[in-house]
């Protein structure tokens, strides 16, 4: 590391114990004035279009099952078609499967779970339905078995005539589960992308506000109402302010942190850095000593 990251890293150090309100007289950065930040705003926006593909799915899959299904069932090349158009699904919610569970910036990670679910739903998409199709239009075909049945002398050699009819039923049962499933889905992330981000955007902007921000804090940790914070600003008021020096030190934190914050959060990969190696230490220690400095 150069000389002016180990600067940055000791700044940091001093400063991150702080937590106070103030107006950021230079300006807000996007954890401060309410807006997502760039990484953020690439994350959701790639979430969107994922989202956005997946609904796309089912009207085409859809389409495309209801045009070749009658011909599939009569033994014609259309089976292949049928076979297609699932597989091009299963493969393409296959892909937004791995989109989807990519790692996104450390704010939203709440939605791992959610994300997981759902790329796993987009993942098995489809497949039973291939199965079924194989199995409704694997036996002969309707126009051989007649043929057969002719040369036979027994014309009813084809069997039940709903049986066709049934067949298209369970095929099209199968399909319309998996568009529903598919859409459900997508429809279920995309609200869980908007609450988060609301999420953010809300914590931000009441943040600034109201003046009040723990700027080094809220810039790793995205909102200046994590849990985390708590902790810092009780150090803040039960031991920093009630000292001469303790407040001085404050002083000196809101005039210095406010650039030192805004350079953080604009940068995704030194947000991680800071929070895993600086604030969540300083948090830990904080919460294990609080008995002894704590005067609430």
């Amino acid at each position: 590391m150069g000389l002016s990251g180990r600067a940055l890293l000791i700044a940091v150090v001093s400063l991150s114990t702080l937590c106070g309100c103030a107006t950021d007289a230079l300006g807000p950065s996007p954890a401060v004035e309410g807006k997502l930040t760039d990484v953020e705003r690439e994350y959701v926006e790639a979430m969107e279009y994922a989202y956005a593909v997946a609904r796309s799915v089912p009207p085409d899959v859809d389409k495309a099952i209801r045009q070749n299904i009658n011909a599939a069932l009569s033994g014609e090349s259309a089976k292949a078609n049928v076979l297609q158009a699932l597989d091009e699904a299963h493969f393409v919610l296959s892909t937004l499967a791995g989109t989807i569970r990519e790692t996104g910036p450390y704010t939203m990670d709440s939605l791992a779970p959610t994300n997981e679910g759902i790329a796993a739903i987009l993942e098995g998409a489809y497949v039973g339905c291939i199965e079924v199709v194989e199995k409704e239009t694997s036996g002969p075909a309707p126009w051989a078995s007649n043929a057969l049945g002719f040369l036979l002398g027994v014309p009813d050699l084809v069997g039940d005539p709903g049986a066709s009819t049934a067949a298209r039923a369970r095929i099209l049962a199968c399909v319309g589960e998996q568009n529903n499933a598919v859409r459900k889905a997508a429809d279920e992330g995309l609200a869980a992308l908007r609450a988060k981000e609301e999420e953010i955007e809300s914590g931000r902007s009441q943040a600034a506000g109201e003046g009040i921000d723990c700027f080094i804090a809220t810039a790793v940790y995205g909102s200046s109402s994590a849990e985390e914070i708590d902790i810092l600003r009780n150090f803040r008021d039960d031991v920093l302010l009630r000292s001469d020096a303790g407040r001085d030190y404050v002083d000196f934190y809101y005039a210095a942190s406010p650039p030192l914050a805004r350079f953080i959060a604009e940068r995704e990969w030194l947000r991680v850095l800071v929070r895993e190696a600086l604030i969540d230490p300083l948090v830990a220690a904080g919460q294990a000593t609080q008995r002894w400095w704590s005067t609430s």
